[in-house]
C-alpha cells in the first residue's frame, strides 16, 4: 500500500493478488481515501495460458483504476503522474529490498550448512509481507544470527535479528 497527495485529496492505493492455478488469476487495485475507506477498484486478469505476474497485474490494474478515477473522482494528468511517480518509487524500494532478500538467502544457505554440522536446525525468521493493517513489513538490512537454544526436539534454534 502507498499513499499519495493529489489535488483531489490524499489517497491510498493497495494491490491484492489472486494466484490460484485452479481458479481465475487476477490482481486487484484498490483506491482508498485517507481513512482507508474503499472508493474504487479495478482488476487485471491473467489469461489461462500466461504466467501469472504480479508486476504486470499491478501496472494493468493501476492503469484501469486511474482511468476510472479520472471519470469518477476527477484525477487530472498531474494527479495521475503523481500516483505513477509514487508507484515507481515504491517499486524501486522493493527492488532494493529484493537485493536484501538475496543476502538473506545467502545467510539461510550458510545456516543450512550449519545444520549439516549440528544435525537438525530450526531457523526463526522475522516476518516479511503485510501486517494486519496491510502495511508492508520490509526486511531490515542490518541482520545477524546467533544460535541461542535447542527446541523441545533437541534441534538447534537460530534467531536472526
Amino acid at each position: 500500500m502507498f499513499t499519495v497527495n493529489t489535488s483531489k485529496g490524499t489517497f491510498k492505493i493497495d494491490f491484492q493478488h489472486f494466484n490460484n492455478p485452479d481458479d481465475i488469476r487476477f490482481t486487484e487495485c484498490h483506491l482508498l481515501d485517507e481513512n482507508k475507506e474503499f472508493l474504487l477498484k479495478e482488476n487485471a486478469y491473467c489469461h489461462e495460458n500466461d504466467n501469472f505476474s504480479r508486476a504486470i497485474g499491478r501496472k494493468l490494474s493501476l492503469t484501469r483504476m486511474l482511468k476510472l478515477a479520472s471519470k469518477i473522482i476527477g484525477f487530472d494528468k498531474v494527479d495521475r503522474q503523481l500516483i505513477w511517480d509514487k508507484y515507481f518509487e515504491l517499486i524501486s524500494d522493493t527492488k532494493t529490498n529484493n537485493n536484501k532478500l538475496d543476502t538473506i538467502k545467502d545467510v539461510v544457505t550458510a545456516l543450512l550448512n550449519l545444520a549439516d554440522e549440528y544435525g537438525n536446525l530450526n531457523v526463526v525468521l522475522p516476518q516479511v509481507g503485510k501486517d494486519v493493517d496491510g502495511i508492508e513489513i520490509l526486511w531490515d538490512a542490518n541482520i545477524s544470527a546467533t544460535i541461542v537454544e535447542k527446541d523441545v526436539d533437541g534441534k538447534l534454534v537460530v534467531r536472526i535479528f
